[in-house]
């Protein structure tokens, strides 16, 4: 089978969506099925997958008019189903939300989330336009629909008049370098971070639908004696709405007790998941909702969402708390930071969650996706 895999709306600085694809391919590439894969890559993403070329799987580099957003977006739908013909493609695997419409290959889409239409004021309005207009055609011809929950299995369903038959869920999991490490083995990355030994963690791209606004008066909430304990430090890349979060934080009063990082490397983030006390994800709207594990895999407790998909992932491992409630994330935070003893249950239970997933079986359920695409 000679999958073509479309990789080419990764960024150079990888967020959700490219985490899924680096790591989906680095699973297949280890596959021992009877595969070959063709990657889509450009000059400023293909660094993402040095290491796992070779083998079944070979990097295709589509030229310089495919970085920027505007012109690839054109590209992917005049020129690549020619690509894919000259290819010779068995299937063709589209990982985000649109398909070439022209493309006669049989297909698969992973549509990761329907926030563009759930949640369509957190995003900016060139998003929403071109994705209202490309997702439902792209759902429709693709043979399969893969999508990363059973949450969102539903709300495709719902938003697209989609038929449950041709949706597959496939989990994602925490990648092998998220695990509890040692303190002296993170001290080196808090120091050039100025970062304390112990502060309360946020990680995501700082944009609306993360609900940061929500935390920082949820932070303000706190006792003196906790947030003088424990800074809350910011961890991602800015997104749109940046500059408000620094406003608000400001009219708090806590903008000396808050940190922002900035895109992090793979290992700055491993080491603040490990070192932080306690990991708060109060998203309105996930797909899945990766950084979750990530922080349970790490060996941190959890405070995270009773909306959309976290419940899913989190199981009984995580408090979850209402997103729109700030005095509920203000409590919980204090529930866990004042009990050690809920604490250390809960990196227990976030641990034993966590090994329940793997990059293996997300492959595995992925090939059997490809091959029913050919069905």
């Amino acid at each position: 089978m000679h999958i073509v895999f479309n990789a080419l709306a990764l960024p150079a600085r990888k967020t959700g969506g490219g985490v899924y694809m680096i790591n989906l391919m680095r699973a297949m590439s280890r596959m021992e099925d009877d595969c070959r894969i063709s990657l889509l890559v450009n000059g400023e993403n293909k660094h993402h997958f040095r290491n796992i070329e070779g083998n079944n799987l070979s990097l295709i580099d589509c030229g310089p008019l495919t970085v920027s957003r505007p012109a690839r977006i054109i590209w992917e739908q005049a020129a690549l189903p020619g690509l894919i013909r000259r290819l010779k493609t068995d299937v063709f695997h589209a990982p985000g939300f649109v398909l070439p419409l022209a493309a006669a290959t049989p297909s698969v889409l992973t549509i990761f989330d329907m926030t563009f239409f759930s949640h369509s004021d957190k995003h900016e309005l060139v998003k929403q336009v071109y994705f209202k207009h490309l997702i439902p055609p792209s759902a429709k011809k693709a043979d399969i629909i893969i999508t990363i929950s059973e949450s969102a299995s539903e709300e495709i369903q719902r938003y697209l008049d989609v038929d449950a038959g041709k949706i597959r869920v496939t989990c994602l999991a925490a990648g092998s370098m998220f695990h509890p490490r040692n303190p002296d083995s993170v001290k080196e990355t808090l120091r050039s971070l100025d970062l304390p030994g112990r502060f309360i963690l946020s990680v995501g791209t700082l944009e609306p639908r993360k609900n940061i606004p929500a935390l920082l008066e949820a932070y303000a909430d706190l006792p003196d004696s906790l947030r003088s304990s424990y800074p809350l430090v910011l961890a991602g890349k800015a997104g749109w709405g940046r500059e408000s979060l620094q406003d608000r934080a400001d009219a708090l009063g806590i903008r000396n007790r808050l940190r922002f990082t900035g895109y992090l490397t793979d290992d700055q983030l491993a080491d603040l998941y490990a070192a932080a006390s306690l990991f708060v994800y109060p998203s309105l709207y996930e797909g899945f909702g990766l950084p979750v594990l990530e922080a349970m895999a790490s060996g941190t407790p959890v405070l995270t969402s009773s909306v959309s998909s976290m419940p899913e992932v989190a199981g009984d491992a995580a408090l979850l708390v209402d997103p729109n409630d700030r005095g509920a994330i203000s409590r919980g935070i204090v529930t866990v930071l004042t009990d050690p003893a809920l604490s250390e249950e809960m990196i227990a239970r976030g641990l034993e969650r966590a090994a329940q997933f793997s990059w293996e079986k997300t492959a595995a359920e992925t090939y059997r996706a490809y091959e029913e695409a050919i069905w």
